[in-house]
């Protein structure tokens, strides 16, 4: 979804800029595509005579060369950032423009020995040494992408963790009311418990008689109807049967002689399971679960991330070497050693990317307990 069309955060782009940003973009990353095309051309191909090229000749390559740069460093820059304004609130865009900078400004200097190329001559060093620094704008832009949505989803899982469950979609129980009930003890209430089961049901229902929870026996007050029937019939004076489902949904009504419902009939456990997570008192309690899990999630992931940040550490230092030798090996260069040496980045960047890492990590972590918690309701 683009930022136009985005609800969150209440951003409007109005269309005429919107449209503005769009052809921006396409014509930033157009030249930029032919800068690189052009420079690409160069190292495996334009620039071989380099050196036996007179003095006059080389300073106009060098200065074309500089040109192409230059076009391949603005139109990523520009058309980056015009991305970044229209996807704003898509969440793969970012991590999309970070590793297309990474394989910009890494993968074609490691390519081009692989392929046995050489740099034998100023113009191929000066068109290598470009491409990692035309990778500069989009890797900041797609790195700022990234740590918004990181914080974004921190942000909407706290506020997850604060709100009641959406009820949006449930379809047994959906008109059902809310009731303030007394603090409990146990961390993880019953159906029994919640704000769901009225009072006047509680003493009769037979899962409450055994302490257990509805969705564990996969039958109560809001998918059998029978269930919510005893207990008016021994209520004196009646009471309006809210919470007991239309006839679409019930699918286990009763049949007694001379009943003109229809059949009963008999769920098996796939069936029973897939009731309850259409269930207002099932989401409810997944509602309660994720408010649990979610800050257990975050510390436990923190902590293991803390744990194991040496290896991190050292996994990016080795990669560097594998990365290394990897070169030498599968290069069709004639020498047994790597052309590419990798210039070690400093301890305190290190760590940074440990830290980038982690947060990453901590991101995901919260999407797969969201994805279980309210889309496989386990």
């Amino acid at each position: 979804m683009s930022r136009e069309e985005s609800e969150e955060g209440g951003v409007y782009v109005p269309p005429i800029v919107f449209a503005l940003a769009n052809l921006t973009m396409t014509i930033s990353f157009v030249v930029a595509g032919l800068g690189f095309a052009y420079l690409l051309y160069g190292i495996f191909a334009g620039l071989s005579g380099f050196s036996s090229w007179d003095t006059a000749k080389q300073q106009v390559m060098l200065g074309i060369i500089a040109l192409a740069g230059k076009a391949m460093m603005i139109g990523l820059g520009i058309g980056s950032l015009c991305a970044a304004v229209i996807f704003w609130f898509e969440e793969i865009v970012g991590y999309v423009i970070l590793i297309s900078a990474g394989v910009l400004g890494l993968g074609i200097p490691f390519a081009f020995p692989m392929l046995g190329g050489e740099i034998a001559s100023k113009g191929v060093s000066n068109a290598l040494g470009v491409f990692p620094l035309a990778s500069i704008a989009p890797a900041i832009i797609g790195g700022i992408l990234v740590v918004r949505d990181v914080f974004a989803k921190f942000g909407r899982a706290i506020q997850r963790r604060g709100s009641d469950a959406d009820l949006s979609q449930v379809k047994l129980g959906a008109s059902a009311k809310r009731e303030q009930k007394p603090l409990r003890t146990s961390l993880l209430g019953k159906c029994w418990e919640g704000s769901y089961c009225r009072d006047w049901v509680r003493p009769h229902c037979p899962i409450y008689q055994r302490r257990d929870a509805c969705w564990r026996q996969r039958r109560g007050c809001y998918c059998e109807q029978e269930i919510v029937s005893a207990a008016a019939n021994k209520t004196q004076g009646g009471m309006q049967l809210e919470m007991a489902p239309s006839s679409q949904y019930n699918y286990a009504n009763p049949s007694a002689p001379g009943s003109t419902a229809p059949p009963k009939v008999i769920l098996n456990d796939s069936q029973k399971a897939e009731r309850c997570r259409n269930c207002v008192i099932y989401n409810d309690h997944q509602s309660e679960k994720y408010k649990i899990v979610m800050p257990l999630a975050i510390v436990a992931t923190v902590v293991l991330c803390a744990l194991i940040s040496p290896l991190m550490k050292q996994g990016i230092q080795g990669s560097f070497t594998l990365i290394e030798q990897t070169v030498a090996k599968v290069s069709f260069s004639s020498s047994s050693e790597s052309t590419v040496k990798l210039t070690r980045p400093p301890s305190t960047v290190e760590w940074g990317l440990v830290g980038a890492f982690s947060l990453m990590i901590v991101s995901k972590v919260l999407q797969i307990v969201e994805w279980c918690v309210f889309v496989k309701k386990i």
